[in-house]
């Protein structure tokens, strides 16, 4: 049943998200606590249709910057690899199970992605500390997962909180705008959401249990906050 969920949630994940400018900046925070370094190695650990990939050769620091994106969902893949054409040298993507082990070798990356992922795992402590061997020393993980029981509003809240202070004249005409256009996706994605957050397969932890697995797995945490709404936790660790 998962399979068939991220299947379809492939084809509906972009045409809602990426109109949310919260969504949006929370891409621009992840990159910007990676910092991409050229010559560095990176992992997208639960690409999803690639929106972490693209700013990386967006932000002019992309010629020697290597990555390596997995994700359980060939449609997932395959709308990912669309959104990096020209630079698919640099983009390696296997379709892996973040269930099971990793299939690199120990100290490969220099920082590793991973976004609203972690809830779909049966054993998070045990990816977690797969990403601490795979990470290099000193090498960052960028951790991003949702609360028990995210809401929608808070998100919405804060959209259009933006939007009128982007546009203070015409904020409405837009978000009227993006919401007549997100109503069949919509159709989709609300079911979608409500499955994953009454399913028991699913974690959803606590941001201290997220630090305190980071913290037994020998991890340092630099940095955490409630983003995208206050609706999701991020943390920011180094090996």
């Amino acid at each position: 049943m998962n399979k068939f969920i991220w299947h379809i949630y492939a084809y509906v994940y972009d045409a809602v998200l990426l109109k949310l400018i919260p969504y949006r900046m929370m891409i621009d925070e992840v990159c910007q606590a990676l910092d991409s370094v050229n010559g560095n190695y990176y992992l997208d650990a639960g690409c999803g249709t690639g929106n972490y990939l693209k700013p990386f050769f967006d932000s002019g620091k992309s010629n020697n910057i290597r990555i390596t994106a997995i994700d359980c969902s060939q449609s997932m893949i395959t709308r990912a690899k669309g959104k990096i054409k020209g630079n698919g040298k640099q983009v390696d993507f296997y379709k892996l199970d973040l269930n099971n082990k990793l299939p690199f070798e120990d100290e490969t990356f220099e920082g590793i992605i991973c976004v609203n992922v972690l809830y779909s795992i049966q054993d998070p402590e045990e990816m977690i500390g797969e990403f601490y061997r795979v990470l290099k020393k000193q090498g960052k993980l960028v951790l991003i997962t949702p609360l028990d029981q995210p809401k929608i509003l808070p998100i919405i809240r804060e959209h259009i909180d933006e939007l009128i202070n982007k546009y203070p004249k015409k904020w409405r005409v837009i978000f009227l705008s993006q919401l007549v256009k997100s109503i069949i996706p919509m159709i989709l994605f609300i079911p979608i959401n409500l499955y994953i957050t009454a399913n028991n397969d699913f974690w959803f932890l606590t941001e201290e249990q997220i630090k305190s697995l980071l913290t037994s797995s020998n991890y340092c945490v630099q940095d955490s906050s409630l983003i995208y709404g206050r609706q999701n936790i991020f943390i920011l660790a180094r090996k």
